[in-house]
Order: C-alpha cells, then structure tokens, then sequence
C-alpha cells in the first residue's frame, strides 16, 4: 500500500535529514504498527537504519534484497573473466537484434528471441547470457548458412558479422559462458523469488545458504543443478568472496526469524 512521497530537491540528504523522513512516517501510522524499514544500502542509508533502531528498539532496519543481489551479480560482473563473456555476447546480441536482416535470419531458426540488458540492473545480463545458452544451436546454424554469410558479407558491418560468427562457433566463449552462469544461477533465482509477492525473509534466508553450498559443490564438481560443470578454484574463490561480503551486508536477525517461523522450513 502506497503511503506517502516527499520531494527532497534542494535538501542535503545526510544521515539525519532522511532518518527524519521514516521516523515520521512511523509516528503518522503508528510506532506500534511497524517492524521493519527497508532501504537500499548505500553508506548513508545504513546510518540511517541505525538512527531508526535507536529510536524505535523493536523496529529492524535492513537493506533491500534485490539491492544486495544485483550487487552481488555486478561484482561478478566485473571479475576480467566474467566481464569479458558479457562485453562478448552483448556484441553477438546487439548484433543480431539492431539489424532487422540479421533478426530476421535468425528468427528463422529460433522460436525464442534473444534477450537484451537493462541500463539499471545488471541481473539481466545474466538472463542475456541465459538465453544466448538456450539459443545456442540456433546461433551456431545461423553464421554458417549461407543467407548469413550473403548478406553480411555485402554490408558496410561485415567486420563485426566476422566478430560475432568467430565467437559463436567458439568453444571457449560457450564453456566460459556456461561457467559464469553456473557461478551466478543461484542469485539470479533469489531474485527471480523476491518478485513472487510473498514473505520473503526466511526464504532468502534459506536460498543464501544454498547458494554458498552450491558454489562449493562447483568448485568440487559435484553439482546436481550444474551438471559437469567443475570450476577453477580460482573462479570459485573470488565469487565465494563476493557471496560472503553481499550476505554479510544483507543478513539481518529478521531474516533469521523469517525461516524459524516460516511453515515451509
């Protein structure tokens, strides 16, 4: 339910100006009414959370869990690694889909689109190279065949068609990418459950641990939902990095009594 909206042009927005903004908000409705604010977790904001838990000692301040989980998949994101499987397939993609020729020819192989990023979050570039998986075979059959090869080799862009068929047909570029989903399908599934519209805390709180487990079992190449996917310990350490510092930000004792009193757990 929607409550209230304030503008803030104009104010200087430190820790006490926007902890005055909830803290009225939660006298307007009823301290005794409210027993969680969520925020975002920029430095300023977790200020804010604890001038809230000194105000009101039963109220829990906790960061926003897609936040912490699209932290979590950018950090990824920006491993050398990681980034340049994305740079690579946002080529293919952007490729493909600005070329209505090129859309056209490989609608002609595929039921399925491919997907393009977002500008804000950056779970979907994720989702991108989910898709380019699905549509591998479809885009493997489209930059040999012959109406391929006819039409970018008579465009002015014949130079990114060879870009883009080089790294298609490379084997490479489909384990690393295989690899890099493998290490982020957890958090990408802790999201996608964040949309459902249902108390979420214990949830997450179960799905984290999974998470962590699930790197662990990649590492070891004993994964269940990743099937012969082994990944160097290298790769799995920087990522298990990134998961203990973003479940380290996002955890809070809410979430722990979220999965105690959830009936599914």
């Amino acid at each position: 339910m929607f409550f209230k909206a304030v503008d803030t042009g104009g104010e200087r927005k430190d820790a006490a100006y926007i902890a005055g903004q909830p803290i009225d908000y939660i006298r307007e409705v009823g301290a005794d009414s409210v027993i969680q604010v969520v925020t975002d977790s920029a430095t300023v904001c977790k200020a804010v959370g604890r001038l809230v838990e000194q105000e009101f000692s039963w109220i829990t301040w906790t960061p926003c869990t897609p936040h912490c989980l699209d932290l979590f998949l950018e950090d990824v994101g920006k491993l050398p690694w990681a980034a340049e499987v994305v740079a690579k397939a946002k080529v293919v993609v952007k490729f493909i889909t600005n070329h209505h020729r090129n859309q056209v020819l490989f609608r002609g192989k595929s039921a399925l689109d491919l997907l393009k990023p977002g500008d804000t979050h950056f779970a979907t570039n994720f989702i991108m190279l989910d898709r380019m998986l699905e549509v591998r075979e479809a885009l493997q059959e489209l930059v040999v065949g012959r109406e391929w090869r006819e039409w970018n080799g008579k465009s002015n862009h014949s130079d990114h068609g060879d870009e883009v068929r080089d790294c298609v047909l490379r084997s490479g570029f489909w384990k690393n990418l295989e690899e890099v989903l493998a290490l982020t399908k957890g958090m990408v599934a802790v999201l996608r459950e964040c949309d459902r519209g249902v108390p979420i805390a214990g949830k997450v709180y179960v799905a984290m641990f999974n998470c962590g487990h699930e790197l662990e079992a990649l590492r070891d190449g004993t994964s269940e939902y990743c099937p012969g996917i082994k990944v160097f310990a290298q790769k799995y350490a920087h990522v298990y990095a990134i998961w203990e510092k973003r479940w380290e930000m996002l955890h809070s004792d809410m979430h722990a009594a979220g999965y105690v009193l959830d009936p599914e757990y």
